[in-house]
Parts: structure tokens; C-alpha cells; sequence
């Protein structure tokens, strides 16, 4: 293969990454939205492709936005959302929003959404809501590369005519209210608005006033025999703007009889749309307890076998406060498995718990919760999961019985509804799939995933065999072996009907160690009183296996009074080749130095034949007592190195191209490359390239020649 052929190769290589599956992608949706100045709109922040083995636990993003065109009100969250608890922080400030949450508990994976955006247009134009700083975490902590973002756009158009729109708040009789004169208009810019409003049977409590003291350069009224009257300058800042909030004018109605009427003008010319909507108390009358399935509030739900469903008694838009529970809940044992029953942990009763008890027993579900202070409002008490055990059209009730609820010493007599489920009879079935993963720590300690995949997506059970007599049910159990030997591991794992995929394989177990030896060295000549000190961690590193690995040696609680220069090193290891690091620490006093070495298997050949063998790992500790060690100069032999690249040289012609390879923690690659040429290889070129000339131009004046030119 010729050399210029060898070099497009590796730069193709270098610079075009490998496929990785289906990335993750943020969106907003729906994708274009239009719509008229004074309008609100919604979007759905809608997360994809989340595997189910790297569930999201923690998600971030801010929202971006031009703010003159439209305007983000308010985020609500969805049902998974709603699952992240106390660990929630949303803000919504003048150009931006922002969102965090973490999942403590059922992280979600897959499709799913997380929040709906609601905005107001505010100004015509074209804008991108884009976001902006997305980040999403697995259950390691570890963060998702290349995550792909939607934005949205979103076209304002302009009205043919003004519109006021008076809006009573939380109207009712006999209370007093805010009733808010909001504009759009229809051509700017807006010097001046006045008005006449006429009230019958309905009262002035209050001064109405601009709800923006800097919108109005001048701003006059009068009030007389249940009329007001009023004319505005508006500020140059709010000339051009087409749709806002103007007046809040405080009201008393006095009777279900009461009649307002408006006369607006804008630049002196009248606006014809005005209109007066009354925006009832939005609190929901119902008051109790309730079931709440798939992010909503339901008395009824479908399921089928193969499939689960999380349910969540509530107290819902209680204004009491709530301090003991009890009763049972009737959920049929012949039909239904019931599991993972507990108190919600991101519920706003968890941490006032002083005594809880739930147990299952006879198609009853018993709770017993006594919270130390009460609390109002809406909120879950217990959530539970249940699963059909038949294949068959029937339905059943959910329904709770003896409930008891006090405040404090007193009983309180509270309104519930119940929830009947519909078991749909499933007329096809596709078996299970399954894969399995492990790595190995301190030689007998094994943690093993199970990577179940189902299309249609049922709840899986799996069974471990570990080859030494003990088993597990686990889906990702750890095991501890007692000797060095090899074991045949099984697992298997079935879906509702029974289906079922199996991974047999060979797993040796193997006392060997990553360090030759290891030492500490106090290389400093006086510590002069000094408060820090720096010693070296001196390790022999060796690859004990047949095949070649990458190394990481990690430092770990290293805030804890000593702090080396880097957190992680990396090398690679031929089969039984030795290298050694030089690793300087700062210390500020005695502390304990903790450390891990991993190594990975750089060719994967199927090691362990149907399962994947991720990595090693071994913790070491070593305390340090600064008064023990000496202040003598250390020979100046011992050099400070450590390495962090694995470096192939392909030689081509005579300069070499070093090809620089660092294999992260996470799997990822940072790829580099140099060009060394030596001077003895510039002397070549130079003469190669002034002979080519010669021979050239030689060549070119010898055919000019022939031909009489």
C-alpha cells in the first residue's frame, strides 16, 4: 500500500467517530408553533432514547429565548418530573429559564416528558425557544456525550385590530378582586390610552394604578358615581410593545346582577374588541383522597399482562393539617402481584415520618403512618406497583376500607374515590433477549448486570446461578466467591409468559494484583514548618493477565487533607509487563491516601465467551503519619513521571507520525497526532526536493528543445 494511501487512512480515522447507537436527543415539541399576539402556547420538553442500563438520574437545561417576542410564564412538570422530589429547582427569570432535577429512586429511561413550557406572545416576529447547557447523568454519576437538541420555533403574527381584555381573578360575590386591563394592540407606536369604565352594583375598594410604575410618563383619573376615567402617556419603553398588562383595578362585586362597561381608546381612536372574562377560583372542589396513575388523577385504568403500573394514593387539596393514616387497600391477590409499597421518598411527608408500617398480606394492603408534624395541601402517602398474574379480559376494584385519618388528637372524616383496573387480554408475544455484563473487584468480588431487553417492553424476572451453590433474583446482584477456581455462571430471564433467554459462561477466579510493590517517598530536603508537604506515591504497576490492558489508577475522598495533581492517570500494559509511576502528593497533615486500579481488556474477544468482562479493580489505602518520614534529599535519580498517553509510531518515508490515543475513564478516546521530523530528515528534504526541481526543469527544457519551441 503506498504511503500517501496509509496517511488518508489514519486521518479518516482520526476524524470521523465511530457510530455509538441512537443518541440521546432533548426536544421541544411540538416543533413550529404559530401563533397571534396576547396568546399563550405550550410546549412539551420531551426526553429520548435513554437506555434502560444508563437510566437518566440527573437531567439540566436552561431555556433560551428572545424575550421581546414572547414570554415563558410558567414550568410545569410532568408525572416523572413530579419523581424527583425535593430535588427539583426550577427558575424562571426575565430572558431565561431554568431547570434541574435528580431522581433518587426510579430514574426514568427511555421516551418520556419531562416539563410543559407555557409562553406568552408578546411582540410579532420569529423566534428559536432553544435549550441550552443540557445535561444528563446515568445512575454513576457518569454524563451523556453527544446528546442531540430540538429547538422550536415559534411565529408571532400581528392582529388587524386592537383588543382590551378586563379579567376578574378568582372571581366570586361578595369578595374583593383584582380585575386586570391587559392590551393588544394593533399598530404602534402607543402614545397615549384613555378609557371610561361604567361599574353597576359592583364597587371601587381601591385606587386602580398601571401594574408597572415606569410604564406611564404621566397618568391621570378620576372616580365619580361608579365611573372611572382615566388617560395614560405611555414611557418610551412600552410605545412598541404589542401586548402587556396595563391597569390593576381592585373590585368588590356586590351582586350575580353586576354589569361593567368599557370604552378604550388608543392614540385617540376607539378599540372596538374589548371584553370582560371572569377567571373562576381554579382550586379543584374535590377534597380527599384519590389514586394517581400515569401522571393524572383516575378512577379507572387499562393494563395488560407483562406490564406494571405505579400507583399512588393521595391527599389531595387538603387544607387541614394531617398527622396519622391508617387503613387497608383491597387489591385482589389472585389477579394482581403488589410490590415496592412504601412511603414515596421525594413526597412532601418523608422526612416527618415518626412511625410508618406497610405490609401486604390476603389482597390487603395495610398502612399505618404517624408524621411528627402535620402538613396540608397535596401530597402522596404510599405508592405501590402491581402487576397482572392472568392473561384474561377482567376487571377489579381497588378500594380502600377502615381508613382513618386524624389531626392531631382529632378525627377527621375524609372523602376518597376508588380505582377499578381492566386486565386486557394480549394476543402476541415476543420472547425476551438478554446480554450480561460484569466487572470484578479485589479479585472475588463480582457485580453482574443483567441486561434484559424486551419489545414488548414487559417487566422481566431474572435468576442468577453463581456456580458455588448460591443464587440470586436480583437483576444486578454482587457476589462475593469464597475461593480462586472457576465457576459456571448462569443467567436466565423470563417474561409473564414464561419466554425466556439464557447466558451460560466460564468465570475464573483469580488472585493476582496490579502492583509489583509500592512505597512512599518524602523527597523534601526541610519542611521548614510549613503546613504542606509533598511525598510521592511510588507504584510498580503489572499487567498479570494473557492480554493487553488499559490502566486507571484512580484517587478517591482526595479533599480529605491531600491532594494529588491529577485525579487519574492512564497506561497500558503489554501481558506481564511492568511500569512504574511517580506520583507527588500534597498533604496538609496525617491522612489516609485511597486509591483503585482498574484495568480494562483492550481487545474484547469475547473473554468469558456469552458475557462481557468490563473491568478489574482493586482498592488500596495507605496511612500516612507526616512525623515519619525523613527530611534527607532524595538522589536526583528519582524522577517525577507518570503516563497518561499510549503512542504509536507508523513510520512513513522518513518523518514519523506519532499517533497519540487517551482512553478516558468512561470509554471515551482523545485522539491527537505530531509530525517528528529530525534535522538529518530536513537535509533530506531539502536536497530531494531541490533534485526534483533540477530534474524538472531539465526535463521540461529538453522537450522545449526537441520541439522548436
Amino acid at each position: 500500500m503506498k504511503p500517501i494511501t496509509i496517511l488518508l487512512l489514519m486521518v479518516f480515522f482520526l476524524f470521523i467517530p465511530l457510530s455509538q447507537g441512537e443518541n440521546i436527543t432533548v426536544e421541544l415539541v411540538p416543533r413550529s408553533v404559530e401563533v397571534e399576539i396576547g396568546s399563550t402556547f405550550n410546549l412539551d420538553l420531551v426526553v429520548k432514547n435513554v437506555p434502560e442500563d444508563g437510566k437518566c438520574q440527573g437531567f439540566e437545561t436552561e431555556i433560551h429565548y428572545d424575550p421581546d417576542i414572547v414570554n415563558l410564564s410558567n414550568i410545569q412538570l410532568s408525572e416523572v418530573g413530579e419523581r424527583a422530589g425535593d430535588f427539583t429547582t426550577i427558575k424562571i427569570n426575565p430572558t431565561y429559564g431554568y431547570m434541574s432535577l435528580m431522581w433518587l429512586s426510579d430514574p426514568p429511561y427511555g421516551n418520556f416528558t419531562l416539563a410543559t413550557l407555557s409562553f406568552k406572545a408578546l411582540n410579532p416576529g420569529e423566534v428559536n425557544v432553544t435549550l441550552r447547557d443540557v445535561a444528563i447523568s446515568d445512575e454513576n454519576g457518569h454524563s451523556y456525550k453527544n446528546i442531540v437538541k430540538y429547538p422550536a420555533t415559534v411565529t408571532v403574527k400581528s392582529i388587524n385590530e386592537s383588543i382590551g381584555i378586563l379579567t376578574l381573578k378568582n372571581f366570586k360575590i361578595n369578595s374583593k378582586i383584582d380585575g386586570i386591563l391587559s392590551l393588544i394592540v394593533a399598530e404602534t407606536p402607543v402614545k397615549n390610552i384613555s378609557g371610561k369604565i361604567v361599574f353597576s352594583n359592583v364597587s371601587l375598594v381601591g385606587v386602580p394604578v398601571p401594574l408597572d410604575v415606569g410604564m406611564s410618563r404621566n397618568y391621570s383619573y378620576s372616580i365619580e358615581n361608579n365611573t372611572f376615567l382615566f388617560f395614560t402617556a405611555l414611557s418610551k419603553e412600552y410605545e412598541n410593545k404589542t401586548a402587556f398588562n396595563f391597569l390593576k383595578i381592585p373590585l368588590l362585586i356586590n351582586s350575580s346582577s353586576y354589569n361593567i362597561s368599557i370604552n378604550l381608546w388608543i392614540n385617540g381612536k376607539l378599540v372596538e374588541n374589548v371584553s370582560i372574562i371572569k377567571e373562576e377560583n381554579t382550586t379543584p372542589k374535590y377534597s380527599g383522597l384519590i389514586f394517581y396513575v400515569d401522571g393524572d388523577y383516575r378512577e379507572k385504568i387499562n393494563i395488560s399482562l407483562g406490564y406494571s403500573k405505579e400507583i399512588k394514593l393521595k391527599v389531595y387539596n387538603v387544607n387541614r393539617n394531617l398527622t396519622n393514616f391508617s387503613g387497608c387497600i383491597f387489591i385482589n391477590n389472585s389477579l394482581f402481584k403488589v410490590s415496592n409499597y412504601r412511603v414515596p421518598e421525594y413526597s412532601k411527608i418523608y422526612k416527618r415520618i415518626n412511625f410508618s408500617n406497610i405490609t401486604y398480606n390476603n389482597s390487603y394492603l395495610y398502612f399505618n403512618i404517624s408524621l411528627t408534624n402535620g402538613t396540608n395541601g397535596t401530597y402522596s402517602i404510599l405508592k405501590f406497583t402491581i402487576s397482572p398474574k392472568v392473561n384474561e379480559n377482567i376487571s377489579s376494584l381497588i378500594y380502600l376500607e377502615n381508613l382513618s385519618i386524624y389531626e392531631n388528637c382529632t378525627e377527621l372524616s375524609l372523602p376518597y374515590k376508588n380505582l377499578t383496573v381492566n386486565i386486557i387480554k394480549r394476543r402476541e408475544n415476543t420472547p425476551p433477549k438478554l446480554k450480561v455484563v460484569l466487572f470484578i473487584e479485589d479479585n472475588k468480588k463480582v457485580h453482574f448486570r443483567a441486561l434484559g431487553y424486551d419489545a414488548d417492553n414487559e417487566t422481566l424476572r431474572y435468576f442468577w446461578d453463581f456456580g458455588d451453590g448460591k443464587n440470586s433474583t436480583l437483576q444486578d446482584p454482587v457476589h462475593i466467591y469464597t475461593n480462586c477456581t472457576t465457576y459456571l455462571v448462569s443467567c436466565t430471564v423470563w417474561d409473564s409468559f414464561n419466554e425466556s433467554d439464557k447466558v451460560e459462561f466460564i468465570l475464573p477466579i483469580v488472585d493476582v494484583s496490579p502492583l509489583e510493590s509500592y512505597s512512599i517517598i518524602d523527597i523534601n530536603t526541610s519542611h521548614n514548618n510549613s503546613k504542606n508537604y509533598t511525598i510521592y506515591l511510588n507504584l510498580s504497576l503489572k499487567n498479570p493477565f494473557e492480554y493487553k490492558v488499559g490502566g486507571y489508577i484512580n484517587f478517591v475522598n482526595y479533599y480529605n487533607n491531600y491532594y494529588p495533581p491529577k485525579l487519574q492517570y492512564y497506561i497500558e500494559l503489554d501481558p506481564n509487563e511492568t511500569k512504574s509511576l511517580l506520583i507527588p502528593i500534597n498533604i496538609t497533615k496525617s491522612c489516609d491516601i485511597k486509591w483503585n486500579v482498574v484495568y480494562y481488556p483492550l481487545y474484547k474477544d469475547k473473554l468469558l465467551g456469552d458475557a462481557e468482562l468490563k473491568y478489574y479493580q482493586w482498592d488500596f489505602e495507605k496511612k500516612i503519619d507526616v512525623s515519619k518520614y525523613s527530611k534527607k534529599p532524595i538522589e536526583e535519580s528519582i524522577v517525577y513521571k507518570y503516563i497518561n498517553t499510549y503512542s504509536k509510531v507508523v513510520n512513513i518515508s522518513t518523518p514519523k507520525v506519532v499517533v497519540k490515543i487517551i482512553r478516558c475513564y468512561d470509554g471515551e478516546y482523545i485522539v491527537s497526532k505530531d509530525i517528528v521530523v529530525s534535522t538529518k530528515s530536513i537535509y533530506f528534504y531539502i536536497a530531494t526536493s531541490l533534485s526534483g526541481f533540477m530534474i524538472g526543469l531539465i526535463t521540461i527544457l529538453t522537450v522545449i528543445k526537441k520541439r522548436g519551441l
